[in-house]
Formats: structure tokens, sequence, C-alpha cells
């Protein structure tokens, strides 16, 4: 069923009509699910932050534009950003289903790969300042 307001009841279709939430159980499952899609799109962002600034430091001042499109680094990013894309979209439209136990579990997921991987970035910035402001 499709609700049109915030609401913790069960019988929800989440993204694909095989996936319905009938029971506690189903619910329990879909959240941890949920949450671990949440953290993985904050760790695609990371990653994807340590390869910019890897790509950062190996970039010459003579570098072509054409050069550095062809960069198996630029590559990858393009790749992993094309997965976060995804995988935010799903989680876009998990909320879309305004199930609040679906919604805390993203936000709580998010939350915590926020704060890890954040603090970590500031300590792997740390002895570069120009890179430390760059909000990565």
């Amino acid at each position: 069923m499709m609700w049109t307001y915030f609401h913790t009841t069960l019988n929800d279709d989440v993204l694909f009509k095989f996936w319905r939430v009938q029971t506690a159980g189903d619910m329990a499952i879909t959240c941890a699910i949920m949450f671990s899609l949440a953290f993985f799109v904050e760790l695609l962002k990371h990653i994807r932050g340590q390869i910019e600034r890897k790509a950062y430091l190996d970039c010459t001042a003579n570098s072509t534009y054409s050069s550095r499109l062809t960069r198996p680094s630029h590559l990858l990013q393009t790749a992993l950003f094309f997965v976060q894309l995804i995988f935010s979209y799903m989680l876009m439209l998990v909320v879309m289903t305004f199930s609040l136990w679906l919604i805390a579990a993203i936000l709580l997921g998010t939350g915590l790969g926020q704060y890890i991987f954040v603090a970590r970035s500031i300590a792997d910035s740390s002895g570069h300042p120009a890179l430390a402001n760059a909000g990565f």
C-alpha cells in the first residue's frame, strides 16, 4: 500500500513489488538493509574523496584536461559516483514510503557513516593544509 503520510504501520512495498514488509521481522531486516546501504553510500563518498585527494597530489601543473579524463583514477571515481548515485536514489525512494522506521534506519546509517568517515578524512588530510579545508 502507498501511504501519503508518515506512519509506523506494516504492509509496505519497498522498491520492488516482491519486497513486501508484512511482519515486524520483515521490518527489522529491511531496516538493517537500509541502515547498511546508507552507511555504504557514506563509505563510497569517503573512498571517492580519497581518490580525488590522491589524484590532486599526483596531478602536475602541465597535465592536460584530456590526459586527466583518461586517468584510471578518474575512471574509477566516475564508476564509484555512478554506483553512489544509484544507491542514493534507491534510498530516496525508500524514504518516499513515509515509513518512520525506514527513515530512521537511513538517517542513522547516514549519520554513523558521516561521523566515522568525516573524522577519518580530517585525519587523512591533516598533513596537507590545502586539502584540510576542501570539504572531503
